[in-house]
């Protein structure tokens, strides 16, 4: 993004309209009480409950034995489950990084999970971000 355009964003995300509406979406977000493996397979079965594609499958079913797992070793250390760390778990299991392209060559040319697993890391990217941001822009992302 040049320069210019950096600049547009930056007043946009201090105005006032942009802020309540930043506000009122962060706080509809909380309400929805989806974790992000939720988002994941409801994103990817299709109206009968079958996954999209098989290797899609088989990512839902390594994040759900993950993150038992991960949630297993933070109570039995007396932590707060709810505080899993779902980046670290996403990165594992889908063998990316966030803020890398994500290399279409490692998983099977099938155009439909190729997208797939775009729009998830796209997706899980802005949920990081709008972390990241701690509420100071609410995490609005009207592309998504």
């Amino acid at each position: 993004m040049d320069q210019q355009r950096w600049n547009a964003a930056i007043d946009h995300f201090l105005t006032e309209k942009h802020q309540k509406r930043s506000a009122g979406n962060k706080e509809c977000r909380k309400k929805q009480n989806l974790n992000r493996l939720e988002v994941f397979h409801r994103a990817y079965v299709n109206k009968i409950g079958e996954f999209v594609d098989p290797l899609v499958e088989e990512q839902y079913n390594a994040l759900v034995a993950e993150v038992s797992l991960q949630t297993h070793h933070i109570a039995d250390s007396g932590g707060d489950p709810d505080t899993i760390d779902w980046i670290t778990i996403f990165e594992k299991v889908l063998r990316t990084r966030w803020g890398h392209d994500v290399d279409v060559n490692a998983f099977p040319q099938n155009p439909t999970f190729v997208t797939a697993i775009e729009d998830i890391i796209r997706s899980f990217k802005n949920q990081v971000n709008e972390e990241n941001n701690d509420g100071e822009d609410g995490g609005e992302n009207e592309n998504n």
